[in-house]
């Protein structure tokens, strides 16, 4: 079995991708990243907020449901999220290689 490490360098090698976050799901805290911390503390900040308020719009249409993944796309960025009971990987990657 792969370690955490792994699998983020793994998903680190993948060709866009500009970072990843390993954060605890309910408040947010960044565990592991390879962002700079304060690029790491605003996605971990952003995503967080942007967890809870999915998680309660997904339990109002269908209560025993459950989100697995948010894909957030603009012009410059795609934002991939995988919240989990414990935690979240979050990983950045240019839009223009996605």
């Amino acid at each position: 079995m792969e370690t955490t490490q792994e699998i983020l360098d793994s998903i680190e090698s993948q060709p866009g991708v500009i970072g990843t976050i390993l954060m605890l799901t309910g408040s947010g805290v960044t565990i592991k990243t390879s962002l700079k911390d304060h690029e790491a503390a605003k996605y971990s900040s952003i995503v967080s907020d942007f967890i809870k308020r999915s998680m309660k719009t997904i339990s109002s249409i269908s209560p025993d449901d459950k989100i697995q993944c948010l894909r957030i796309r603009s012009f410059k960025n795609e934002i991939l999220i995988f919240p989990d009971k414990v935690f979240t990987l979050v990983a950045i990657q240019d839009a223009m290689v996605a």
